[in-house]
């Protein structure tokens, strides 16, 4: 549940499960920089894009190509706060 005091706002991330390109759309309540990871089952980053994100709606594409197929965890994180879903990747 993503209160009023967090920095951000609904989350949606598209398709699900995906290719090779990931579109995640985001509302930040606030500037603040924005890392977005792609961790495999053990934790490991096997993708990291830094944003610097302005207050508003926030639109990105994420290039995929070369992460192998499998379940990821994609976290959002910005300031001290993370969200975190489950992404499938299909090749």
């Amino acid at each position: 549940d993503l209160g009023d005091n967090q920095v951000f706002g609904a989350i949606q991330i598209s398709p699900n499960p995906a290719t090779d390109q990931l579109n995640v759309r985001y509302l930040l309540n606030q500037d603040a920089q924005v890392q977005v990871l792609l961790l495999d089952m053990t934790g490991r980053a096997v993708f990291q894009q830094n944003v610097r994100g302005i207050a508003g709606e926030q639109n990105l594409r994420l290039d995929l190509g070369t992460v192998p197929a499998g379940l990821y965890a994609l976290q959002v994180r910005a300031l001290d706060q993370v969200y975190s879903e489950k992404v499938v990747l299909r090749k």
